[in-house]
């Protein structure tokens, strides 16, 4: 799902994504599939589209069935999420408060943006039952960088806790 809103940054374009887990028709559904299979030819698939090409005021979200840095996913598939959103910064990589583990849910936007505050998260359980069957649902305000700022100076100023673009994925696992 994607489309494009009236912002005070200006236009604004979010893409809604929900990557196939690495069981997808493995063991349940059609059962036709190898492990990571439909994931990884959604990722070769993603690079086709518009929305990979976009290079301001964009935001991707949703669930990416991976996480970041690269934690028990084959190298491979790591690499594949790494090369089709190449150029897009992950405002939700490393551990985010209570999700230790880090989340496979990731928001992800062009490099003219930046956090405007810190990652926001709201827990897996609710006051009577679970919200998701994820460990954390993640939110933020971005705000469009000032000229000549670096996401380190964003970093710097407070506006975030974790965020990374293309130059930081080649030093990860």
């Amino acid at each position: 799902m994607a489309g494009t809103t009236e912002t005070d940054l200006g236009p604004l374009s979010v893409v809604g994504v929900c990557i196939p887990w690495k069981d997808a028709h493995v063991r349940t559904g059609r059962k036709d599939r190898a492990g990571w299979q439909d994931h990884e030819a959604w990722l070769s698939g993603f690079a086709t589209l518009a929305w990979r090409q976009a290079r301001e005021r964009t935001v991707l979200l949703g669930d990416f069935n991976q996480r970041i840095p690269r934690h028990r996913q084959p190298k491979r598939v790591y690499r594949a999420m790494r090369d089709a959103f190449s150029g897009f910064c992950f405002a939700t990589a490393g551990e985010l408060g209570e999700a230790a583990e880090g989340s496979i849910d990731h928001i992800a936007h062009t490099p003219d943006l930046t956090l405007a505050e810190h990652i926001q998260i709201w827990p897996k359980r609710g006051a009577r039952f679970n919200l998701t069957d994820h460990n954390v649902g993640t939110w933020h305000r971005a705000r469009r960088k000032r000229p000549g700022e670096t996401a380190r100076e964003a970093l710097r100023s407070g506006a975030a806790a974790a965020m990374m673009c293309r130059d930081r994925w080649d030093r990860l696992r």
